[in-house]
């Protein structure tokens, strides 16, 4: 009669078969999830990105004493400030924050309402204005979700949605 050995080492082939199954299942059920996550995570990145360089050209009209433009030109946005000498007939402009492609960056396309108000100008006191002299909504958009953010007829910045 043969005697087995009661203390082996190691595992099975079928019990490391059942275990990457059951990882693969896991990982089957979580991938979907993960994908979700990242789309609505690009969109906020954009939306706040959207935020910070109207913040920023307001900062930089009040720190040059000088008009700055916050524009949006497709699906990007740049930040310009007016240094044109009133005595020079050229018109000068220092970059800020040069063009920043939202839809290569985050994968989202960038719409504004009302249509014709894609550039908020602030004055050297930081004071916004549209040429439509109203609230503006930035709306970031991709294939799953979509966000807004809201510029009130001054220039402040409300994530929260137009009032």
């Amino acid at each position: 009669m043969t005697r087995r050995c009661s203390n082996r080492r190691g595992f099975t082939l079928i019990e490391l078969l059942i275990v990457f199954a059951m990882l693969g299942l896991i990982m089957a059920m979580s991938v979907p999830k993960l994908r979700v996550f990242r789309s609505t995570a690009n969109v906020r990145a954009a939306r706040d990105q959207i935020a910070s360089s109207i913040v920023t050209a307001r900062a930089a009209a009040i720190q040059k004493s000088r008009q700055a433009r916050f524009q949006v030109r497709g699906n990007g946005v740049s930040v310009r400030v007016d240094t044109s000498i009133l005595n020079n007939g050229n018109r000068m402009e220092m970059t800020v924050l040069s063009q920043r492609a939202l839809d290569t960056l985050f994968g989202v396309r960038v719409t504004v309402e009302p249509a014709g108000d894609t550039v908020l100008r602030f004055d050297s006191r930081g004071i916004g204005s549209t040429t439509s002299n109203g609230p503006t909504r930035y709306l970031v958009r991709n294939s799953n979700n979509v966000d807004t953010l809201c510029v009130t007829r001054f220039g402040l910045v409300s994530k929260r949605g137009c009032t």
